[in-house]
C-alpha cells in the first residue's frame, strides 16, 4: 500500500533559490527515521527574473512502488557525520520500500572526489541521482556532468542549476532560532533594554549570515532590543566559539541578561558553557541549528536550572529520504516535480526532545569478557556524577559510544555532564578543567592528541579523580580499546582466507597496506595486517607495498597511481587503517579493472563500510569486510568501569574488548539497516 506524504511547496526559480541554500555540511543528528514526513513550507517570497509555472496544487511525495527497479545514485556530502548519516538512512530505508536500487557513493566534501563520484555514478548508468555537494563554486560543473548524460537529478541543501532543489531555508531556521530566544526573555520577564544578543558565525560564509540575519530579526519581531545590546561573534572554527564568546563576557561585566545564537549546533552549546561559566547562569539562554548530538545530549541530560542552552532548530535529516527519493522516481518517470522543495524546521526542547528524537535502548548483546573482570550494569550506590569528554563528536565512531555511554549511565542512575574534546589540544584542556570545576566523581574521555596524554591525565590526577580513557591509553587512567595490531592482524586473516578460497597464488598476489606514516596506530595495524595475512598465505616481501597518505581523501588517486604502475598484477589484497580508506582503495582497484581479482579489509565497521556491505553485491564490490570495534557497546564497560572505580572497587589497567569481522554474510545480524 502507498503512503502519500503531502507537502505544500512552491516553486522558486533556482537562480534565486541559490541565495538560501547551505553550501557547507548542515550539523548533525543522530534520530531514527521518523515514518511520516516533517510539513513543507511554501518559500519567502522572493523577485525571480522568470517567474515559473505555478502548480495546479501542492506536491505529492509519494513513497509508493516505482514503475521499474531504477537504479538511483547517491553522493552525499561527507560521510562520517551524523547530520548525513541521518539523510543516509532514510533514503536507503525509503529506497528499499520503493523497490528501487542505491548506487553510493562519498563526496567527502572535496571538489576531485566530488567529480570521481559523479563521473562514476554516469558509468554505472544510474536512472537518476540525488547528491549534495558543498564545494562551493563547483555547481555547474557537477550538475553539468549529470546533464550532459541525460541523468535527473535532485540536490539537497545546496542548489545546483537544472536539478530539483531539496533543502531548509537558512534564514527562516535562524528566524525560528531568534523567535524561540525572544520568547524565552519575555517569558522571564527581561527588559529588551537590559538584554544583549550575541551572534556566532563565521564571516564570509553565506549561509552562516542568512542565518545570523534570521535569528536577529526573528528576536526583534516581539523583542526590540537595540541595536547597541546586539553583537557578533566571529568565529573561524568550532572551536572558536567558547574563548570569543568568554572575552565578550570579560569585557561586559555589567550585562545583565544574554541570548545567544550559534549557527550551528556546537557553536549554540560552546556559547552557552562560556555563559555558564562566566556567571550568567539563569540569565543567559542559547539556541543554534541542527538537532546534532552536542544539543540533544545537553537537552537529555541537563536540566534548564542546569543550563543554558535551551532549544535547537532541528531540519528533521532522519526524514530527508521520504522526499527526496520520491522526488528522483517521479522526474525518472516523467512526472512534474517543482524546481525546489522545502522543509520545515521547528524547535526541540526539554520539553519535546524525547518525543521527537528518542534517546535509544541499550544494545542488549555484549562484548566477550576480558579476563576476571565482570563489568556489571547495576545500579550505582550513589546518584554519581560522571564527566565524558569525547574525542570528537559528529562521527559515527564517536556518536556511538556516546549513545551506549548515555544509555548505560541511565539505566545505572548516574549522571553524564558532557564535553566535546573537540580532537584539539585547547579544547581538551579546557573540557578537562571544565569537568574538574563541575565537581565530576569521575571521568570517562577520549584524548586523541599525541604527547598530550600526561598532561590531560594530571589534571584529573591533580583533582583526585578516577579516570577511564578509550583509544588511547593515559598514565594513571584505566585504559580500554581494541588493540591496534590485533584488531589488524584479523583484517589480515580474513583477506589471507579470501585469497586462498579464490585459488590465488601468493607468489601472484600483492598486499597494499594503506596507512600514514608517523601515526603510531596506522603502523601499528599495517603491521598487524601483513602479519596476520602471511600466518597463512606467503606472500613474498616484493609484492606488499605501503600506500601512504596523508588524508583520507589521498587514498583513491594513490592507490590508482599504483595500479597504473603495476599493469601486470594478477591479484590484489588491500587493507585500510580505517573504513574509508579500505573503501577508497576498493573503489580504486574496482575502476583500474580489478573486480573479480582484489578484495579489501579494513578497520571501523563505520557506515561507509556498511553501505557498502549492505548495497553492493560481491560480484559489484571489490570491498569485502570491516573489522568491527563494536563502539555501540563501549558503554557497557566504560560506565561500570568508572563506577567501580568511584565506589573503591579493583578495575585492571587495561580492558580490551574482543573485535570479529562484519562481512556481506552477517551485516544485517550485527548491524540492521
Amino acid at each position: 500500500m502507498s503512503r502519500k506524504l503531502i507537502v505544500g511547496i512552491a516553486v522558486i526559480a533556482l537562480l534565486v533559490a541559490a541565495c538560501g541554500e547551505d553550501e557547507e555540511a548542515a550539523p548533525a543528528t543522530t534520530a531514527a527515521p521518523a515514518t511520516t514526513a516533517a510539513p513543507v513550507e511554501e518559500a519567502p517570497e522572493e523577485a525571480p527574473e522568470e517567474e515559473p509555472e505555478e502548480p495546479s496544487g501542492p506536491y505529492e511525495a509519494m513513497i509508493r512502488p516505482a514503475e521499474q527497479p531504477w537504479k538511483i545514485g547517491y553522493g552525499d556530502g561527507l560521510s562520517g557525520i551524523p547530520f548525513t548519516d541521518s539523510v543516509t538512512d532514510n533514503i536507503n530505508a525509503i529506497a528499499a520500500e520503493m523497490g528501487v536500487e542505491i548506487v553510493y557513493c562519498d563526496n567527502a566534501y572535496d571538489q576531485e572526489r566530488t567529480v570521481e563520484c559523479s563521473n562514476l555514478l554516469v558509468t554505472q548508468q544510474v536512472d537518476g541521482v540525488i547528491f549534495a555537494n558543498w564545494i562551493a563554486g563547483t555547481e555547474e560543473l557537477i550538475a553539468g556532468i549529470f546533464h550532459d548524460a541525460g541523468i535527473p537529478c535532485v540536490s539537497y541543501d545546496g542548489p545546483h542549476p537544472g536539478c530539483v532543489a531539496f533543502g531548509p531555508d537558512n534564514y527562516e531556521a535562524g528566524v525560528a532560532a531568534g523567535q524561540f530566544l525572544a520568547q524565552y526573555a519575555i517569558d522571564q520577564g527581561w527588559d529588551p533594554a537590559e538584554t544583549e544578543l550575541l551572534l556566532v558565525w563565521t564571516p564570509d560564509v553565506p549561509v552562516h549570515k542568512a542565518r545570523a540575519d534570521g535569528a536577529t530579526d526573528g528576536v526583534r519581531q516581539s523583542f526590540d532590543i537595540p541595536d547597541e545590546n546586539i553583537h557578533d561573534i566571529p568565529t573561524e572554527g568550532l572551536t572558536d566559539t567558547l574563548p570569543n564568546v568568554t572575552t565578550w563576557a570579560t569585557g561586559n561585566p555589567d550585562a545583565k541578561h544574554v541570548l545567544c545564537f550559534g549557527h550551528s549546533d556546537q557553536p549554540g552549546v560552546d556559547c552557552a558553557l562560556a555563559l555558564e561559566q562566566s556567571g550568567f547562569l539563569g540569565n543567559a539562554a542559547a539556541a543554534s541549528l541542527g538537532a546534532s548530538d552536542e544539543a540533544l545530549v545537553d537537552l537529555r541530560g541537563r536540566s534548564d536550572d542546569e543550563s543554558a542552552f535551551k532549544a535547537t532548530i532541528s531540519y528533521f535529516p532522519e526524514r530527508y529520504g521520504q522526499y527526496l527519493v520520491p522526488a528522483i522516481v517521479d522526474l525518472i518517470e516523467g512526472k512534474t516535480v517543482p524546481e525546489r522543495l522545502i522543509p520545515s524546521v521547528s524547535p526541540v526542547t526539554r520539553d519535546n526532545v524525547e518525543q521527537l528524537y528518542p534517546g535509544g535502548e541499550l544494545d542488549e548483546a555484549a562484548m566477550a569478557d576480558e579476563d576476571e573482570y565482570e563489568a556489571v550494569i547495576r545500579e550505582a550506590s550513589g546518584a554519581f556524577r560522571i564527566g565524558y569528554g569525547d574525542g570528537l563528536s559528529g562521527i559515527p565512531f564517536t556518536d556511538s559510544v556516546t549513545d551506549n555511554i548515555n544509555a548505560v549511565a541511565a539505566e545505572m542512575g548516574v549522571e553524564i555532564v558532557y564535553c566535546d574534546n573537540a580532537y584539539d589540544q585547547e579544547r581538551t584542556v579546557e573540557c578537562s578543567n571544565l569537568l574538574v570545576t563541575q565537581q565530576v566523581d569521575g571521568v570517562i574521555f577520549a584524548n586523541w592528541i599525541a604527547g598530550t596524554e600526561e598532561l590531560i591525565a594530571g589534571i584529573f590526577h591533580d583533582a583526585g579523580i578516577p579516570c577511564v580513557s578509550y583509544d588511547g591509553p593515559h598514565p594513571g587512567c584505566v585504559a580500554f580499546g581494541p588493540d591496534n595490531y590485533n584488531a589488524a592482524l584479523e583484517a589480515g586473516r580474513y583477506l589471507a582466507a579470501f585469497a586462498q578460497e579464490q585459488g590465488w597464488a601468493a607468489e601472484d598476489t600483492h598486499l597494499l597496506l594503506v596507512w600514514t606514516p608517523d601515526v603510531p596506530v596506522h603502523k601499528a595495524r599495517a603491521d598487524g595486517a601483513r602479519d596476520g595475512v602471511r600466518e597463512s598465505f606467503a606472500i613474498p616481501d616484493e609484492n606488499i607495498h605501503d600506500i601512504p597518505t596523508e588524508g583520507l581523501t589521498d587514498t583513491l588517486p594513490n592507490v590508482t597511481t599504483w595500479a597504473t604502475a603495476n599493469p601486470g598484477a594478477q591479484h590484489v589484497l588491500c587493507f585500510g587503517h580505517s573504513d574509508q580508506p579500505g573503501v577508497d582503495c576498493a573503489l580504486a582497484l574496482e575502476q583500474s579493472g580489478y573486480l573479480g581479482h582484489a578484495a579489501a579489509a579494513s578497520l571501523g565497521a563505520s557506515d561507509e563500510a556498511l553501505v557498502d556491505l549492505r548495497q553492493r553485491s560481491d560480484n559489484e564490490s571489490v570491498f569485502k569486510a570491516t573489522i568491527s570495534y563494536f563502539p555501540e557497546r563501549y558503554g557497557t564497560y566504560l560506565v561500570p568501569a568508572i563506577v567501580d572505580l568511584i565506589e573503591g572497587k579493583t578495575v585492571p589497567e587495561r580492558l580490551i574488548p574482543s573485535v570479529s569481522p562484519v562481512t556481506r554474510d552477517n551485516v544485517f545480524d550485527l548491524y540492521p539497516g
